[in-house]
């Protein structure tokens, strides 16, 4: 294949113009050697990023490829010199030579971006009294509420915070308050006892405002990590529908989202017990996962980095269905996303991006890997089995 082809081909799949024929020559190019795959995959974030940057940026491409081909430029590609080229592609140069060269008409991109937005920080807040704060809106550092000695309040990073300012009163009734992340959101707050936790989309949390009696027990319906301040006076208990997690001061990251028959609690460090209904208690070391899919457990050792990257800012997988990956992706984008195969929700995939970066990331690693292919309909992602391969 020559290099002119080449750089078409890498032009029309930048710009989503290809057909499946032209598709399956590109694969083919990339699967010929890593370096191959490595510079498109530079040039394909230039892209992306120099869109979001500046949609509207036209570059002068035939000075450019005129300057390269005189060899006024020499990156640092080795045998890849005259694909410097390609940079040009990259900032939005594919028009040039789907249009201006072969007289087609523009095809259309997909627009990931116009129907799936990354997630960031908010909740709504419902307290015990009636009261309703949707707590993303409200500016850094707000007093929230001072009542029956508990101030709730957000620092300067909206950071909500609960602290007694007063020792507890007796043991009448406690109204619970309860904090909900919404689709394409996560949050984070600090219990009355000093326990942090961080909520990651879709979830949502019961909790007193104060703890009171001979236990420290919150409500999880989602995912969350928990940061438990020790009292071995007083065990942490996190209540889901399917299981319970006791601690006394420990750290581990509990999944139980009710549009899955899939459950787990994973311990970081510490110790924790987990109790399910008709089951003996399991006991976890750091390191270890109690997993539950429908009515089979199983208890594990598993990487904890891997369940804790959505707290650092990542998605990462590991042989994880497309179907596990497209809730997440739902929950985290805020998008609707339906399977045009359900066959294609068996396909396991294996990689990472980071949480905040365009969702288009993530898919074209996913289609270059596999049969699957996203298309954009109304609000809504549809995955459909790509025809080319």
């Amino acid at each position: 294949m020559t290099e002119d082809h080449v750089y078409e081909l890498m032009a029309g799949a930048l710009n989503d113009e290809l057909n499946a024929a032209e598709e399956e020559r590109l694969r083919r190019w990339l699967a010929a050697a890593g370096e191959h795959a490595s510079l498109f995959d530079r040039l394909r974030e230039i892209h992306l990023r120099a869109r979001a940057a500046r949609p509207s940026l036209e570059p002068d491409v035939e000075r450019a490829l005129r300057a390269v081909k005189r060899g006024k430029r020499r990156p640092r590609w080795g045998g890849f010199s005259r694909y410097a080229a390609l940079l040009l592609l990259a900032l939005g140069a594919g028009w040039w030579f789907h249009v201006a060269r072969r007289g087609d008409p523009p095809v259309a991109p997909r627009s990931f971006e116009t129907v799936a937005v990354p997630g960031h920080t908010r909740a709504l807040l419902k307290r015990g009294d009636g009261d309703e704060m949707a707590l993303g809106e409200l500016p850094a550092d707000t007093l929230l509420a001072c009542r029956e000695g508990v101030t709730i309040a957000t620092d300067k990073d909206h950071l909500l915070t609960y602290s007694a300012v007063t020792p507890a009163g007796g043991a009448g009734e406690v109204k619970v308050d309860e904090l909900i992340v919404p689709r394409g959101g996560e949050f984070q707050l600090v219990l009355p006892d000093g326990t942090a936790v961080t909520l990651n989309a879709t979830s949502r949390l019961l909790f007193p405002p104060r703890f009171t009696g001979g236990e420290r027990r919150v409500q999880l319906a989602g995912e969350a990590c928990f940061d438990v301040a020790r009292d071995p006076a007083r065990p942490f208990i996190v209540e889901t529908p399917g299981m319970e997690v006791k601690a006394l001061g420990t750290r581990f990251n509990v999944v139980a989202y009710p549009d899955s028959e899939e459950q787990h609690a994973t311990l970081v460090e510490g110790k924790v017990e987990v109790r399910s209904p008709g089951r003996a208690p399991v006991a976890l070391l750091p390191g270890e996962q109690l997993y539950r899919s429908g009515e089979t457990w199983e208890k594990r050792t598993v990487d904890v980095n891997l369940y804790l990257s959505w707290m650092k800012g990542k998605f990462m997988f590991r042989d994880a269905g497309l179907e596990e990956i497209a809730r997440q992706l739902s929950r985290w984008y805020d998008v609707e996303i339906f399977f045009a195969d359900e066959a294609l929700k068996k396909i396991r995939f294996t990689g990472g991006i980071v949480r905040y970066d365009p969702v288009e990331f993530l898919i074209r690693m996913i289609e270059s890997t596999s049969e699957a292919r996203f298309r954009v309909e109304g609000k809504s992602l549809i995955i459909e089995k790509n025809r080319g391969k």
